[in-house]
Parts: structure tokens; sequence; C-alpha cells
């Protein structure tokens, strides 16, 4: 399992996520950093925060390997290849 799986199973083991994709995204400094798009639960679309899931990451993973999160998304796009 690469760094990117690890860190969506563990963003959606969050009780307020309902889906999550890491992708990495460029970096001026580290050339690329994971950044995690994150769609909450319908009851928690108002109340889950950015922090949050940065708390919930930090359980498992050092600061350094913890992705930058996005805002959060009403819903996150699937390559044709997830939907079929």
């Amino acid at each position: 399992m690469d760094l990117s799986q690890e860190l969506e199973n563990v963003i959606m083991a969050h009780p307020k996520v309902l889906e999550a994709a890491v992708i990495a995204v460029p970096h001026p400094k580290w050339q690329e950093r994971p950044l995690a798009c994150v769609v909450p639960k319908p009851d928690f679309k108002d109340n889950l925060t950015k922090a949050e899931i940065y708390d919930h990451l930090r359980t498992r993973f050092d600061k350094c390997t913890c992705p930058m999160i996005s805002s959060l998304l009403k819903r996150c796009l699937k390559p044709a290849s997830v939907i079929r």
C-alpha cells in the first residue's frame, strides 16, 4: 500500500468523513506534497474542520507526512476506471 492510500484510509476512518482522496501537488521546497480532498458526511457538512482531520491524521503520521488539507468538498471526482 502506498502512502496516499494509507492517508486516505486513515482520513476515511474519521467518523465525520464520507469520502477522501489524496493526490500529489507541486511544492517549491519538496517538489511535491500530498493534498487531501475531503467530503464530509451530510450530517457534518457544516461542522467538520480541517483541524479535526489534521489532528486525526497526527495520531498515525508525523507532521512531515501529513497532507495539506484542501477546502472541504461537496463531492470527490472519480476517474472512469473507479466508476465502472
